[in-house]
C-alpha cells in the first residue's frame, strides 16, 4: 500500500526526482501513443492540470513526499 501523500501524479514525480539523486541509473525509454480518431483522451487539463502538475514537481524537489517517520 502506497502513502497517503501519493494520490495524483505524485508518485511519477516523486520517483523521477529520488532515483536518479539515490544513485539509480535511470534512462528514457521512448513509446508511441496511438488513440482513436476524435478528442484525445486525457487526465490533464490545459491550464488547472498543468499547473496541478508543476506543484507536484515543485514538491518532490523540495523534498515534501520524503517520509519524516523514520
Amino acid at each position: 500500500m502506497f502513502r497517503d501523500c501519493f494520490r495524483e501524479y505524485e508518485l511519477l514525480a516523486y520517483l523521477s526526482y529520488i532515483a536518479p539523486k539515490l544513485g539509480f541509473k535511470c534512462v528514457e525509454v521512448p513509446g508511441m501513443r496511438r488513440y482513436p480518431k476524435g478528442q484525445v483522451p486525457t487526465k490533464i487539463s490545459s491550464f488547472k492540470g498543468n499547473l496541478s502538475l508543476m506543484k507536484v514537481l515543485v514538491k518532490a524537489c523540495l523534498g515534501c513526499y520524503n517520509r519524516r517517520d523514520r
